[in-house]
């Protein structure tokens, strides 16, 4: 049942996370399963590890994505992954995709 429950919330995140692309108008793709998900800052297809992989420039975005959720109060690594807790509300997963969507509008 739990598993069940972190897919659901896999989903809302990565669809929070894909809105707040498009609401900002910034490049990008998010991917995952289950309770992971990976931020991408480009929109090219992703087929393999090498059309998936960080150029510089989606690096340097990646960092100071890192650092603005860092300063909402929702971690990150480095390369924009993350992954839910079974504790999480539906209200926090909103917020996360929120703090997104002001952290890229604030790194134009």
């Amino acid at each position: 049942e739990i598993y069940q429950r972190l897919e659901i919330m896999g989903e809302r995140a990565r669809a929070g996370l894909r809105q707040a692309f498009e609401t900002t108008g910034r490049p990008g793709q998010v991917t995952g399963v289950g309770a992971m998900f990976q931020i991408h800052f480009h929109d090219g297809p992703m087929t393999d590890y090498r059309s998936a992989f960080t150029a510089p420039a989606e690096a340097a975005i990646a960092k100071r994505v890192h650092r603005g959720m860092l300063d909402r109060g929702y971690i990150f690594s480095p390369r924009c992954s993350g992954f839910l807790s079974s504790v999480m509300t539906d209200a926090e997963i909103d917020g996360l995709a929120q703090a997104f969507a002001d952290t890229l509008r604030d790194i134009r």
